[in-house]
């Protein structure tokens, strides 16, 4: 059955909850651990329906964002998401309080368990309206950028489209188009910064209702972040600044060398070489034909992993007006089918489209038979594991895409890793965190925090005559600071994972591959520091494990003689 077949019907909420209802009363009056079995099952697959439903608003939302019906039925789901939250927390109770938890725990895991007790302290009907507001609010950035145009040598475009002249060899070009990209989020900025005061003031009351300090308690609660603190946390920060921060000041040396100017400005670091960035051969369609035959090459589960997706249209990668400017990917649990959507724009990201969702989409085609929901996803920072990994397993087969342009890309690939999924995605943790613990400061402190914080991860940054850039509105830039909360550091902890993988591949890529798809397979069944001993990984958060997962890294890299580029 193909993406185009499956079937969207708004939930009859009224019907919907009453039927939740009749299983809530099921489960607590079962006089079995069979009987609550039978209606952990029903629960199961009420959710799933309304999740499948509420997936395909989203995925038509982001596909138009200027279509009625589907905005309609986004504003549908972001006022019954108090109701959903609701039920399920119900649900969470009585599993937690169920006198027969030792069986169930036997037949579905005791991580059920931990995730519904961690689940119980994000929501309570008093913040019903709080939350409604809140999923109105994380909606409108992608709306605002989405639909944003600008004039650029003479044609209107969208930002995705500005995106290869921001890579131009012609230094003068690459300014401009850098300039023009500032421009929209400039003309916005008003709006921008009314928009995240906004979000974290009203995170900020759900917090405090729910009886937390401030929303990064109540954060790291709802990313389910079971076993790490966000002091384990600032200790991983620390140790990023010790020893990421160095590296990449010498990448940014190398990078200027190699274009041939004495200091690297803004709109330089885009341009990796002046000879021009690596580029994928052919258009979408030769993407997905080579796509096809990497993961086919790659192991039997690929192959029939992503046969699936091809077959029944699951990939939306072409770029369109009003087309969401953004990448994911979601899972369709009626369909057990991953959804891939993203917006090519004839550069290497690209390629990583391609590497990156489909890790996610790989994951969760592993786990799209789990009865448990919960279990279909894991925790956000194993999620991207999958997907940033999935990147470093494909490099046997870049030259499908590059052709003799493929070292080049992996040169950029490490660099890029290191400049944002490390520094940047660590440095927009650590001005997120501050802005949760101090709600009260103002639009203009937020952006004083970042200029603070780029001197201290991004010590080379030059945001010349740029004049929102240099006031520390760089951050604009980003999603994830509006519509997914404390999510950044995800990436940074993934990728110090997937530098794991990356040297085992090295030694003994069966084995490697081997341990991936055992990541992969656990799902969300297990906590971030089990899943990390299900892949013989090591822990971020342990002292020195940074350090020593650049090592192969710094070492590769002092191979590549990058002027050949």
């Amino acid at each position: 059955m193909g993406f185009d077949q499956y079937h969207y019907r708004r939930p009859d909420m009224d019907t919907w909850s009453s039927e939740f209802s009749q299983l809530l009363d099921d489960l607590e009056s079962a006089d079995s651990s069979q009987a609550q079995n039978q209606a952990i099952r029903g629960i199961n697959k009420l959710r799933k329906k309304y999740v499948t439903m509420s997936t395909l608003a989203f995925i038509g939302h982001t596909q138009d964002v200027t279509d009625k019906f589907y905005l309609d039925e986004k504003e549908f789901f972001d006022s019954n998401s108090p109701t959903y939250k609701e039920m399920t927390n119900k649900y969470y109770k009585a599993l937690s309080n169920s006198r027969f938890r030792g069986e169930l725990e036997k037949q579905w895991g005791t991580h059920l368990f931990r995730l519904a007790e961690s689940s119980l302290a994000t929501f309570s009907a008093e913040v019903s309206s709080d939350i409604k507001r809140e999923s109105e609010l994380s909606g409108k950035y992608m709306e605002l950028i989405a639909s944003s145009k600008v004039t650029f040598q003479g044609k209107e475009m969208n930002i995705m489209e500005l995106m290869p002249h921001m890579e131009s060899r012609d230094r003068d070009i690459r300014k401009a188009a850098h300039q023009a990209y500032s421009g929209v989020l400039a003309a916005n900025e008003q709006q921008l910064d009314q928009l995240f005061h906004d979000l974290v003031s009203v995170r900020t009351d759900i917090a405090r209702k729910l009886g937390f300090d401030n929303y990064v308690g109540l954060g790291y609660a709802r990313l389910q972040r079971l076993g790490y603190t966000p002091e384990m946390v600032e200790t991983f920060r620390q140790q990023v600044r010790d020893h990421v921060v160095p590296l990449l000041n010498k990448l940014k040396q190398r990078q200027a060398t190699r274009l041939g100017v004495d200091c690297l400005k803004y709109y330089d670091e885009d341009l990796k070489f002046s000879s021009g960035n690596a580029a994928p051969q052919g258009g979408p369609r030769k993407i997905l034909e080579n796509s096809e035959k990497m993961y086919r090459e790659m192991s039997p589960e690929t192959d029939e992993f992503f046969l699936f997706m091809v077959k029944n249209d699951l990939l939306d990668i072409i770029d369109r007006d009003n087309k969401a400017k953004m990448g994911y990917c979601t899972l369709i649990p009626d369909y057990k089918a991953p959804f891939v959507f993203a917006c090519l724009n004839g550069t290497a990201y690209d390629a990583a489209v391609v590497t990156h969702e489909a890790g996610h989409a790989f994951q969760n085609y592993c786990n799209r038979d789990f009865e448990v929901y919960e279990y279909t996803n894991p925790t956000a920072e194993a999620a991207e594991t999958h997907a940033i990994a999935m990147e470093m397993f494909a490099w046997p087969w870049l030259k499908l895409f590059f052709g003799p342009q493929a070292d080049k890309y992996k040169f950029a690939q490490i660099n890029d890793a290191i400049t944002y999924n490390l520094a940047m995605c660590v440095m927009g943790d650590e001005l997120q965190t501050w802005a949760y613990q101090n709600p009260e400061v103002t639009p203009e402190e937020r952006k004083a925090k970042w200029q603070e914080l780029e001197k201290i991860y991004w010590p080379y940054r030059d945001n010349a005559d740029n004049d929102l850039y240099s006031r520390g509105g760089f951050w604009f830039r980003f999603p994830h600071f509006f519509q997914f909360p404390l999510y950044l550091i995800d990436y940074a902890l993934a990728q110090i994972c997937a530098f794991q993988f990356f040297a085992k591949a090295q030694q003994d890529r069966q084995q490697a591959w081997a341990d991936y798809v055992k990541l992969c397979k656990a799902g969300g069944s297990l906590s971030f520091d089990e899943l990390l001993a299900v892949a013989n990984l090591k822990s971020p958060f342990e002292r020195g494990c940074v350090q020593w997962a650049l090592e192969p890294i710094a070492q590769w890299l002092e191979t590549v003689d990058d002027s050949q580029f």
